[in-house]
């Protein structure tokens, strides 16, 4: 399954997907997205393996039946331990747009356990949306020339994006004048 990091992020439902790989453009949000996925699993308790390998033998934390999330910059490069055969494990592969990337996406989009977040700059429809979502869980008030003001100047950056709203959010709960915005 692919889907977009920003949609992702909104959604509000439990990740119940054992191979997960966030690849695109924008490394802020990359990073932001990976360590989004690492703090779910670890309200599971899962024993997160951030050593950049994968290790088949590794079956989590000694004294409890904890599984394991390996989180990996790179895909596995040999054959017993490619992507599409890691099945008994949780694997999070967080890697930029490259060949590697683009050769193994399709195979990874046809399998069920497995899950893309593409992570590009946001558009004009994806920043409406994240605004909607943010004025809904901080239960804010804007005014519609605010609101169009907001998506046309803020950033495009989703990291930045979130910053400003989040810094925006501090100032009132009611924001009706484009001046207090600026």
């Amino acid at each position: 399954m692919k889907i977009k990091a920003e949609i992702f992020l909104n959604s509000k439902q439990n990740l119940f997907f054992n191979k997960i790989l966030i690849t695109g453009s924008d490394e802020s949000f990359i990073a932001y997205v990976k360590d989004f996925i690492i703090e779910d699993f670890k309200k599971r308790n899962f024993f997160i393996d951030i050593s950049n390998k994968y290790n088949n033998n590794l079956m989590g934390n000694l004294f409890s039946e904890n599984k394991t999330l390996f989180v990996l910059s790179d895909f596995p490069t040999n054959k017993e331990t490619q992507f599409s055969n890691l099945s008994d494990h949780s694997v999070l592969v967080a890697s930029s747009n490259g060949k590697k990337t683009s050769v193994i996406k399709s195979s990874i989009a046809k399998q069920k356990d497995s899950l893309i977040v593409e992570c590009y700059t946001l558009n004009r429809s994806s920043k409406e949306n994240t605004l909607k979502n943010h004025i809904e869980v901080n239960n804010l008030n804007l005014s519609n020339d605010v609101f169009w003001y907001m998506v046309e100047n803020l950033d495009n950056n989703y990291v930045i994006f979130i910053k400003q709203l989040q810094m925006i959010s501090l100032f009132n709960k009611r924001i009706d004048l484009i001046s207090d915005i600026e």
